[in-house]
């Protein structure tokens, strides 16, 4: 008896010291990294952040450096937050920033951009700012580029890009949820049936002709009173009265700016390939940008000629459908493979 309890002991311990051996050598996967701190199963502290600025004309930027040990790497990316009141102090934008310094090792800027939700800054104006703000991060901190935007970012670093000398483009591009060309999503949000998250249609007031500029004032304190997730609209229903926020609400999506964003936007016409590979990731359940969005600029991409990769997934993301383990395995995979492509390093 003695001599079996001995054996199971061993056997017990051989068995732990496997599943041990085993889960590092997955931790030691950049990939799975990224996942368990993304969907808070680890919460990585091994880097610094400082808060400080960069100066660009005779503005300075806001800008976070998340940096890997502490320690100052020669490799980085660069990130761009979208249209929240939040903007580059998001939850989910730092969460992001973790993850990907965490996983990679690399540095990550990630800079304030101005006017991302104000009514009356022209998006060509922002985007050349994000232009000279990276090309001055570049200038500052030479070494190897990566990029990463998220929704109407993630597509607008394609358009930003576009604006640049193709030899500055960065190495890869991680887009997560991107759109295709601007009058696409106008026609989705007008045409889908979905019920829009409501700081989308308070976005779409501030560009319209149809409020006055007092009632724009009203808006901006609304959009900067939202809190991060969905939005809560009895909350923007007292701040803005229900009058206006009825008018809000059946105000059909239309943004004159967002609807010259087309295809020669993201890649002009005879405009030299550059030789980044873009890395695109969307839910198969997004309801805020469609699914077949991601796909069609994954597919526009190579046609042009530009190295694309695309995943669909419908975990960690907006999806609510259940689905079996096999599929849960069988995407978590196809992740992992995807995302161990898109950290892979160049020797």
């Amino acid at each position: 008896m003695k001599k079996f309890l001995s054996i199971a002991g061993i056997t017990v311990a051989m068995l732990f010291a496997a599943l041990l051996i085993a889960g590092i050598i997955l931790y030691s996967k950049k990939s799975v990294r990224f996942l368990l701190a993304m969907t808070d199963m680890v919460k990585p502290k091994d880097f610094t952040v400082e808060e400080t600025t960069i100066r660009i004309g005779t503005e300075d930027i806001p800008m976070m450096i998340y940096r890997p040990g502490g320690k100052k790497v020669d490799k980085y990316y660069f990130m761009l937050h979208g249209l929240t009141p939040e903007s580059y102090r998001h939850p989910i934008m730092l969460q992001t920033a973790g993850a990907l310094c965490h996983a990679t090792g690399r540095t990550l800027f990630l800079p304030h951009i101005r006017g991302s939700v104000e009514w009356g800054r022209p998006l060509t104006v922002i985007a050349k700012e994000i232009a000279d703000i990276y090309l001055a991060l570049r200038k500052t901190y030479p070494g190897e580029y990566n990029a990463f935007g998220a929704c109407i970012a993630a597509t607008g670093l394609l358009v930003v890009f576009n604006t640049i000398p193709v030899e500055q483009y960065p190495d890869k591009m991680f887009l997560y949820g991107p759109f295709f060309t601007g009058p696409d999503l106008v026609e989705f949000y007008n045409s889908a049936g979905v019920e829009l998250d409501y700081i989308v249609r308070m976005t779409n007031a501030l560009y319209s002709d149809k409020f006055k500029e007092e009632e724009k004032k009203v808006i901006s304190r609304a959009i900067f009173a939202s809190k991060p997730g969905t939005t809560d609209r009895a909350e923007m229903s007292k701040i803005l009265g229900e009058e206006l926020y009825r008018r809000i609400d059946t105000e059909k999506i239309y943004n004159p700016q967002v609807a010259l964003l087309g295809k020669s936007a993201i890649l002009s016409k005879g405009r030299k390939i550059p030789h980044t590979t873009v890395y695109i990731i969307h839910s198969r359940g997004d309801n805020i940008v469609p699914f077949t969005a991601g796909l069609s600029l994954h597919n526009f991409l190579l046609q042009c000629g530009v190295k694309s990769k695309f995943v669909g997934t419908g975990i960690f993301m907006h999806t609510q459908k259940k689905k079996s383990l096999k599929k849960i395995a069988i995407e978590v995979r196809d992740l992992i493979e995807f995302l161990d492509d898109l950290f892979a390093e160049n020797e």
